[in-house]
């Protein structure tokens, strides 16, 4: 009978997990926007040590986002806070000559593309939560930032072909925050299995601003044609030579929602699972002409218009080893909806006027593995963490026939992040400290928790 309940549990969970699913609305198609990073990973230094792998253990106060059924398996009240910062790095086409080799004038001397790279710090408060418990159900309040992303690029336009042709060089900003602050309950269904169910009412600001300088036309002289803001010159960005200005601002509320179980079929072992339906935002996209441009100060009502920023949903699903008291594996598997940012993509440039479908994100699937050894026999508790994950490339990517927008928006690659923590535990306090790095983002991470 008892195994019969706890099936009937596990289904209904199931259900609920599946129902929470909505589709979704996307983002647009300026170039800073490309590679926006959120935070998705768990919050606090211990599961970033573990590279996020925290689903199928999720035992502390951080549970209240990572899993909110894990909450049960807290002992007493407990306070969690952590600062993170984060270093990103901006990829984008510099410079260089597609389809055919480069003239030799001026800076067209690039054969095929060059990528640049760009980085921007940012940090802060990034995770607060009070987390609550009884005998068989559990609470907690907490406020999470779920994206804190900066980014810049600058390209000096690429050459297509033979014929001379040089896209507008470029320079872009782009600020965006995504802050919540919620609520999470659990309840211990049976003593194996435990349902959790959050929401969390998320604040939005977007900020950006790409200007597109002039190039001259060709005037068949070579020294005049090298010369800056020229066709074979360096960029001239004066603001007089803005030939136009793209810029999307964003300032929205929207709900977001998440449920999870915990099920503990042996002492050594622990399965967790959550889904994460993730908030949209109205923001809106303009396309002025700049100074350069013979139709200065008016907006170009074709492209840009009202746009909803999405966040993609996330499916997770974890498993955690106790191999023994001091050694704990964890595993976790993430199928991230990226291809939801991509749904009727607002369309921020001209050239995407007559294909806005072409411009598509890949949803991916993240594998998060860590490892956690305690030495329990010092008079304070040493915790050590090692961890990895593989970040499926995410990027807006051009899938249509058209040079021009093949060579600006091309597919990245996947990134490898690896990671590593220590933690310490003295008495009822516990500070914990992680870096997790890769080729696109570092971060770093302090955090404490605090047991009543």
């Amino acid at each position: 009978m008892k195994t019969k309940r706890q099936t009937r549990v596990v289904a209904l969970a199931v259900v609920l997990l599946t129902s929470l699913s909505t589709p979704a609305d996307a983002q647009s198609n300026d170039e800073i926007q490309t590679a926006t990073q959120f935070n998705l990973l768990m919050p606090g230094a211990r599961s970033l040590g573990l590279g996020g792998a925290f689903l199928g253990l999720a035992d502390d106060a951080t549970a209240a986002y990572a899993n909110p059924a894990g909450l049960t398996q807290l002992i007493a009240p407990e306070v969690s806070a952590e600062g993170r910062s984060w270093s990103y790095t901006s990829l984008f086409i510099e410079r260089g000559h597609a389809f055919s080799p480069p003239s030799g004038q001026g800076i067209d001397v690039v054969d095929g593309l060059h990528q640049g790279a760009m980085g921007d710090d940012v940090s802060g408060l990034s995770f607060l939560s009070y987390a609550h418990v009884d005998e068989r159900w559990a609470f907690a309040l907490y406020r999470h930032v779920l994206a804190r992303f900066r980014a810049s690029q600058l390209s000096e336009g690429i050459f297509l072909e033979s014929s001379g042709f040089r896209t507008s060089p470029l320079r872009s900003r782009l600020d965006l925050e995504i802050v919540g602050v919620g609520a999470a309950g659990a309840w211990e269904v049976v003593e194996e299995l435990s349902l959790g169910f959050g929401l969390a009412a998320y604040d939005f600001r977007l900020a950006s601003a790409t200007e597109r300088f002039a190039v001259e036309r060709l005037s068949g002289d070579p020294a005049l044609d090298a010369l800056p803001g020229y066709r074979y010159g360096p960029t001239d960005t004066a603001a007089g030579n803005v030939l136009q200005i793209q810029a999307e601002q964003g300032d929205d509320r929207d709900l977001g929602a998440h449920v999870g179980l915990l099920w503990r079929p042996a002492a050594r072992w622990s399965f967790g699972a959550v889904y994460r339906d993730g908030p949209e935002f109205d923001f809106l996209g303009t396309f002025t002409g700049g100074p350069a441009s013979t139709t200065s100060g008016q907006v170009d009502t074709s492209v840009g218009g009202a746009g909803t920023f999405h966040v993609p949903d996330v499916w997770g699903a974890g498993i955690a080893f106790r191999a023994s008291d001091t050694i704990v594996l964890t595993f976790d598997w993430d199928h991230v909806d990226y291809s939801d940012v991509s749904d009727d993509l607002l369309n921020m440039i001209r050239v995407g006027r007559s294909d806005p479908e072409n411009y598509v994100v890949d949803s991916g699937d993240e594998f998060h593995l860590g490892i956690e050894y305690v030495a329990l026999r010092l008079r304070h508790p040493l915790a050590v963490r090692l961890g990895a994950w593989h970040d499926p490339d995410h990027r807006i990517h051009y899938v249509g026939e058209r040079p021009i927008a093949q060579v600006r928006f091309q597919a990245g690659s996947d990134d490898i992040h690896l990671a590593g923590g220590l933690g310490l535990v003295v008495g009822r306090f516990q500070i914990d400290f992680a870096v997790d790095a890769s080729d696109r983002v570092d971060t770093l991470s302090l955090s404490t928790v605090v047991s009543f």
